[in-house]
């Protein structure tokens, strides 16, 4: 695999991860839009309000899941792509682009779906 494959490669899983960031506040902003629209109206039953927390667990988690599984993957191609540029000329360009830290993405994925689940909760 040559250094071109490896960083369509990158820029395919940054998409993909972006991708799935903004499903994720697309639809924490379509939920919070809902809640704040019909709040006059908003006192749900103890199973509504676990119907709601159990569908947003499930989604969250599988959001998380794949936030988590393409950081992994971006870490591992940059390390890759790091290492296989050799050129200072050519791909210091390159090698600054992908050497980026990764490592805030899964604290950062938690920490906001663990947030807006303890917000469902309440």
């Amino acid at each position: 695999m040559n250094l071109k494959e490896l960083i369509d490669i990158y820029f395919k899983l940054t998409n993909r991860f972006d991708f799935l960031w903004n499903f994720y506040t697309f639809f924490v902003i379509a939920m919070g839009g809902y809640f704040i629209s019909n709040k006059a109206e908003l006192i749900l039953t103890f199973p509504e309000k676990m119907v709601l927390i159990v569908g947003y667990g499930l989604f969250a988690s599988m959001n998380v899941a794949g936030l988590v599984i393409t950081s992994g993957s971006l870490k591992a191609v940059a390390n890759i792509i790091y290492y296989m540029a050799t050129e200072p000329s050519d791909m210091a360009i390159v090698r600054n682009l992908v050497r980026k830290n990764h490592g805030m993405d899964n604290i950062a994925t938690f920490l906001i779906h663990g947030t807006m689940l303890l917000l469902f909760i309440t």
